[in-house]
């Protein structure tokens, strides 16, 4: 029986990479969480049914 479903890839572009490989503590912390934050609203859209 066939199951639908999704299969998303996120990558940051090459810039957040290099900020978070070469940041302060800080702004690598900082940059560390963004892609969560992303990761997190886009399953909260698809579960809304957006």
């Amino acid at each position: 029986m066939p199951v639908a479903g999704f299969d998303l890839t996120f990558s940051p572009v090459k810039s957040v990479s290099t900020l978070w490989a070469l940041g302060r503590p800080a702004r690598t912390e900082q940059t560390g969480s963004s892609p969560l934050s992303v990761v997190l609203g886009v399953h909260a859209a698809i579960c809304r049914g957006a």
